[in-house]
Order: structure tokens, then sequence, then C-alpha cells
């Protein structure tokens, strides 16, 4: 094979490792909307792969705890499900639906009593600072 050759077989070699790797990854809008049909057809367990897959690449976003925690109460895990909820809430507590959801399984909890009495709190990610630490001189640290 001459040099030509050689050099087409690399690139071709090249796109296809990059053909796979972007496929690999799929996007959070395109997992979001994916999970929730998964979810509305009562596949738990799918949703709740594709949401957690996600929150490993976005674990400040509420809407990703809240869809969990959702999940979590549909398979059972309730104590699970209240966890995610304080969390959902410790990132967006002006967030209405998060709060009717997280009300809702409290509720059903209390009439019911599904739910461990001892779910300890877990408490929301801190945010990573929107600036950089400022050194005791005065400029960047």
């Amino acid at each position: 094979m001459g040099r030509r050759g050689w050099r087409l077989a690399a690139l071709l070699a090249i796109a296809c490792i990059l053909a796979g790797a972007s496929s690999d990854q799929t996007s959070l809008k395109e997992d979001m909307k994916f999970a929730a049909k998964a979810a509305s057809q009562g596949l738990w367990r799918e949703a709740l792969f594709r949401w957690e897959r996600q929150l490993k690449a976005h674990p400040y976003n509420a809407r990703l705890h809240n869809n969990i925690a959702v999940a979590s109460e549909g398979l059972g895990d309730y104590a699970r499900a209240l966890r995610e909820y304080d969390l959902a809430q410790g990132l967006a507590a002006e967030s209405k639906e998060i709060r009717a959801n997280y009300q809702a399984l409290k509720e059903l909890c209390r009439l019911v009593k599904v739910c461990p009495a001892d779910a300890p709190p877990t408490p929301a990610p801190t945010p990573a600072p929107t600036t950089p630490p400022i050194a005791p001189g005065g400029g960047p640290a």
C-alpha cells in the first residue's frame, strides 16, 4: 500500500473513532426527551438510567434530581425519592413543580407510611464558584 493508501486508511480509522465517540455522548436534551417518553410508558428503570447518566455531567440540574425522584417513587424507592426531592428543592427552591411533587410524596408517606422514618436529608451539592478565589495579596489565587 502506498503512502496515499496509508493516509486514507488512517483518516478512515480516525473518522470511525470520532463517529463512535460522538454517538456515545447523548445530549441532555435527547436523554431528557427519551427518558420522559420511557417514564410515560412506565419504563422507570430506563428513564432512571438516562437521568442518572446525565446527572454525572450536570450535578446541579434540579430537573434531573426531580425526575430521578419521580422515577424512584415509581420503583418504590421512597427513601431515595425523598433525598432527590431534597436536592432538587435545594437547587431550585422557587420551583412549584418540584415543591408539589415533594409535598405529594410526603403526604403519601404520612397517609400510607411507605417511607422510612429515618431517611436522612441529603444536602444540595455545593455550586461551583462563579468567580476565582482571591489570594491574600488581592489577585486571583
